[in-house]
C-alpha cells in the first residue's frame, strides 16, 4: 500500500483527500467510494496516482469491462460473488469517484505533477422518473392514511407536503427546524 503522506506517492486506495473535505462530501458519498473502488479498481489500489495519471487508458479500459461485463466477482464471497451483468451507471460511478480523488490530488497537491485527467466518455444515463402522477396521488393517498402505524403515516406525509428526500426527512434533528 502507498503512504498516505501527500509528498511521497499517493495511492488511489488513498481517501484522505474525501476525509479532508467532510463537510462537502456526506457519509454516503465516502461509502460509495470506497465501494466503488474496492468493487471495480481493486486491482490499482496499490498503484501512485501519477502512475495512474501517465496510464490513463486503463481506467478506460476499466470502464469499458464494466459497462460490458460489470464487476469482477471471482474473489467475492457470499451474496457478492452472483454472476453480475453490464453495468453501465456503475462503471460512470467508478470514473466519476477516481475523477473526484484524482483531481482533488491535483489541485491540492501541484507538487505531484499530476498528468490533468482526460474525459471519459461516459455511458447515457435516462433521468430517473419516480414521481408519483397526479392520477397515483390519491391511491397512495388512501394507502398511507391507512397504514397502522402513525409515526410511519405521519413520516410519509411529511416528505410529500415538504418536498424533502426521504433521507433528509428521516435524519433531521430538531435543532435543524427553525418555525
Amino acid at each position: 500500500r502507498c503512504l498516505s503522506d501527500w509528498s511521497s506517492d499517493v495511492c488511489s486506495s488513498d481517501l484522505a483527500h474525501l476525509y479532508e473535505r467532510k463537510k462537502e462530501r456526506s457519509e454516503k458519498t465516502l461509502k460509495e467510494y470506497e465501494k466503488s473502488f474496492n468493487t471495480h479498481l481493486p486491482d490499482f489500489l496499490d498503484k501512485p496516482l501519477r502512475w495512474l495519471g501517465d496510464h490513463q487508458e486503463l481506467i478506460e479500459k476499466r470502464h469499458d469491462e464494466v459497462t460490458r461485463r460489470g464487476a469482477n466477482t471471482e474473489a467475492m464471497q457470499g451474496r457478492g460473488k452472483r454472476k453480475r451483468g453490464p453495468a453501465p451507471y456503475a462503471a460512470n460511478g467508478m470514473v466519476r469517484a477516481f475523477r473526484a480523488v484524482y483531481n482533488y490530488a491535483r489541485k491540492k497537491h501541484p507538487e505531484l505533477a499530476l498528468a490533468e485527467f482526460r474525459i471519459t466518455e461516459l455511458n447515457p444515463e435516462a433521468p430517473r422518473d419516480s414521481a408519483l402522477s397526479l392520477e397515483q396521488l390519491p391511491q397512495w393517498h388512501a394507502a398511507v392514511t391507512s397504514l397502522p402505524n402513525p409515526i410511519r403515516r405521519d413520516y410519509h406525509l411529511f416528505v410529500l407536503f415538504t418536498g424533502m428526500r426521504r433521507t433528509a426527512a428521516a435524519e433531521m434533528q430538531w435543532e435543524h427546524v427553525d418555525l
